[in-house]
């Protein structure tokens, strides 16, 4: 499709074209029309006159208002739109910042400086002024002397449960010696670090028959699960070390 301008009016001093006639080939684009002479080249749109003179005979045309506008001169205007866009972005996030500066000195210094204050005078009774703060590290303080007797409940019991264990723990060490030669040797890889899959592959046996194993080693060690032997393993190696 071409744009014979010979044949009719123009106006516009940005639009350059020259005065005698001149072809334009038309490029469609989504938003408008590209039109091109070989060395100028437009953008814009045409639209079909109904009311225009007629085509002389043996001729196809259309008659058409066309509204052009030079290629440099769109693009130009289409920088100072990403310009503009781009300065209203920065002062939007400019008083961004400035409101959250404003909101985080009118409500999380105070908040900071009570803490702070809290801190410093420590159990004296200080507070931070703020009441919800206020309850917060009361409750804390509250539940920290509840954890400080609970502790030394614990330590209580934990020396009874001591001697329990001290004779469990003995208990565990002689009877090591009721293993029979292929139990000890599983024992012993666990006492290495390896878990029942790993033994499995150094030993090349099936994952049951490890677990067969494991049921006869935690039947003669008087333990109920993997867990608690590895516990007392702990222990020897411990005690060991020491």
């Amino acid at each position: 499709m071409s744009l014979d301008t010979g044949a009719g009016f123009q106006d516009g001093p940005a639009l350059a074209i020259p005065e005698d006639s001149s072809v334009y080939k038309v490029t469609a684009e989504k938003d408008y029309n590209r039109y091109s002479d070989g060395e100028i080249v437009f953008v814009g749109r045409e639209k079909p006159l109904r009311l225009a003179p007629l085509p002389r005979f043996g001729e196809d045309a259309t008659w058409v208002a066309a509204v052009l506008l030079p290629q440099q001169r769109e693009r130009s205007m289409l920088m100072h739109r990403y310009i503009l866009v781009a300065s209203f972005l920065m002062i939007f996030l400019a008083i961004a910042l400035l409101l959250a500066i404003f909101f985080s000195r009118c409500y999380a210094a105070p908040v900071l400086k009570g803490i702070r204050n809290a801190r410093e005078e420590g159990g004296s009774g200080g507070t931070t002024q703020i009441r919800e703060l206020d309850e917060l590290i009361a409750f804390m303080k509250a539940r920290e002397q509840e954890l400080i007797c609970q502790m030394g409940e614990n330590a209580h019991e934990m020396r009874d449960a001591d001697q329990v264990e001290l004779s469990a723990y003995r208990m565990f060490v002689n009877q090591i010696e009721t293993l029979t030669k292929t139990e000890r040797i599983v024992f012993d890889l666990y006492i290495t670090g390896l878990n029942s899959h790993e033994i499995a592959n150094k030993l090349n046996l099936s994952i049951n028959t490890i677990r067969t194993h494991n049921r006869n080693i935690y039947a003669k060690l008087n333990v109920t699960s993997y867990k608690e032997m590895m516990v007392y393993i702990q222990m020897m190696t411990g005690r060991q070390q020491g």
